[in-house]
C-alpha cells in the first residue's frame, strides 16, 4: 500500500501550483497538523482559504479542491421550498432531489434551502436560486421576493416537471 501523502504547497499564486511528496512517517510534524481522519493516500491541498482533502488524484477532485481554495468566498446554490418543490435532502425517493444536492456539492458549491414562505428576501449569499419542480402556485409575497432578487441581478434556474400543467403565478 502506498505510504506517501501528497500536499500541494501554497506558492506564488501567479505561478503554477507547487507540489511535493511527503511521507507522514518521516515527517510526523507535518502529518499531525491535519485532522486525525487523514490516512495514508490522503491528498491535502493547501490554498488561500485553508486546506481541502481528497482521496484520489482524479482530475475532477483535485481541480474542484483547487477551485474551492482559490475562491474569494464560497459559492452557494439555494434551492427553493415552500411550494411543493423537490426536497434536496431526499435521497430515497426517486423523485427527490438528493442527487441534485450531491452533484451541486461535488462541483464545489454549497447547497442551501430557502423557504419563500419564511423569508422576506432571498439571502445575499445565494449565487443561484433553483426552483425545483414546484407543485403549488407562488402567492404574491413569494412573487415579490423572486422579482426583487432577479431585479438586483440574481440568477435563477426553473426546473419544472414535464407533466406539470398548472400555473406558478409567475407568468
Amino acid at each position: 500500500k502506498q505510504k506517501t501523502a501528497y500536499e500541494i504547497k501554497e506558492c506564488d499564486w501567479s505561478s503554477d501550483v507547487c507540489s511535493s511528496d511527503l511521507d507522514p512517517d518521516q515527517n510526523p510534524e507535518i502529518a499531525q497538523q491535519f485532522d486525525e481522519s487523514v490516512t495514508y493516500g490522503t491528498i491535502a491541498i493547501q490554498g488561500r482559504r485553508g486546506t481541502a482533502f481528497t482521496d484520489s488524484f482524479a482530475e475532477e477532485k483535485v481541480i474542484n479542491a483547487i477551485i474551492i481554495l482559490s475562491r474569494e468566498k464560497d459559492r452557494v446554490v439555494c434551492f427553493l421550498e415552500g411550494h411543493g418543490e423537490k426536497d434536496i435532502d431526499n435521497t430515497t425517493d426517486p423523485f427527490g432531489y438528493g442527487s441534485a444536492k450531491e452533484i451541486t456539492e461535488a462541483t464545489s458549491y454549497i447547497a442551501r434551502k430557502v423557504n419563500l414562505l419564511r423569508v422576506g428576501d432571498i439571502p445575499k449569499e445565494c449565487d443561484l436560486v433553483i426552483m425545483a419542480g414546484p407543485q403549488e402556485p407562488y402567492e404574491p409575497k413569494s412573487q415579490d421576493v423572486l422579482t426583487r432578487y432577479l431585479d438586483r441581478g440574481g440568477r435563477m434556474a426553473f426546473l419544472l416537471d414535464p407533466d406539470f400543467r398548472g400555473r406558478l403565478g409567475l407568468e
